[in-house]
């Protein structure tokens, strides 16, 4: 039952993707009403008041320790009768599903309802604030991502001292060392940033120290007079034979993508004619470095504006 002013009705199983969604949903509920299941139990670890149907097994087993949950056990003279799992009622003809709840008198159920609603609509548990993270582009592309490079590289970067700038909570490779703004600008993933400050100064590692660094989404928010020191700074701390791999949007087809999606632009993007060309021609102003392979997902998807560059740094 959705917060409002009247009482609205809201089934969001089929909504529900996996637990998080669930348990973001339940803390939404002014009041929730479900069977058997984690739902009740959700809804009372965030105070949520709820309504137990329970058939198979009394309620009592279940919510003794529940305050704000209330349990309508069916009258069925064959419940409970403790069937669990996914095995059927044996009493159930048409349907795989225990007919004992068919028992259980709906009008009962909405007067408890509005019993409960009227007691505990001013003291609904409201600060938990979960959000439904952002999904990266790091997320969209990994396997394929992950596919190119050892392909190119024969070997993995698992194992390696790897170096991830602006992860947002969710790097390409678990075990890399992550470094993101005081504030990032999104958050992505639940993993942590190791060090928070300013990319353009790697002053944590030494020369020469790191196997590699990934970055998504960063190099394009320098400004262009930056870009050249930027790259600079970040193939410093590269070992000899070591990599810099950059996940990247081009801005040109960025641009159609905001514009045929009516959304909002990122508004740290810096240069007009960001994109492949950009960066060659960037790359190519160092002798120490080449760029192995620049793979352009747009070619498999007209929709897409994102590209994979891959540089190495020389030995």
């Amino acid at each position: 039952m959705k917060r409002s002013q009247n009482i609205n009705m809201h089934i969001f199983g089929s909504e529900s993707r996996d637990i998080k969604d669930l348990i973001a949903l339940v803390s939404m509920m002014d009041l929730v009403i479900a069977p058997d299941s984690s739902v009740i139990h959700i809804a009372a670890g965030l105070s949520i008041p709820s309504i137990g149907i329970y058939g198979p097994f009394p309620s009592h087993l279940r919510i003794k320790y529940y305050d704000k949950c209330v349990g309508f056990d069916s009258p069925a003279s064959c419940a409970p009768c403790f069937t669990h799992g996914h095995k059927p009622c044996k009493f159930a003809t048409e349907v795989q599903s225990s007919p004992c709840f068919n028992e259980i008198n709906i009008d009962d159920v909405v007067d408890k309802s509005k019993y409960l609603l009227n007691k505990y609509r001013n003291d609904v548990f409201k600060s938990f604030d979960y959000k439904i993270p952002k999904k990266s582009e790091t997320s969209k592309f990994r396997d394929e991502i992950l596919r190119i490079i050892e392909e190119e590289i024969k070997e993995s970067l698992h194992g390696k001292n790897g170096l991830e700038i602006g992860s947002a909570g969710d790097p390409l490779i678990d075990t890399s060392v992550c470094i993101d703004l005081e504030a990032p600008y999104t958050k992505c993933g639940d993993k942590p940033i190791h060090f928070k400050g300013d990319a353009r100064k790697l002053f944590w590692f030494k020369d020469d120290s790191l196997d590699y660094i990934y970055s998504s989404h960063v190099f394009e928010d320098f400004d262009e007079d930056e870009n050249k020191g930027v790259l600079s700074e970040w193939t410093r701390v590269i070992k000899k034979n070591g990599f810099l791999f950059l996940l990247l949007p081009d801005q040109k087809r960025y641009e159609l993508y905001y514009v045929k999606n009516n959304e909002k632009p990122n508004e740290h993007h810096k240069i007009g004619d960001f994109g492949p060309d950009y960066i060659m021609k960037l790359v190519r102003e160092y002798n120490n470095l080449e760029i192995l392979r620049i793979v352009k997902f747009w070619v498999k998807d007209p929709d897409e504006y994102n590209f994979f560059v891959m540089i190495k740094k020389k030995g």
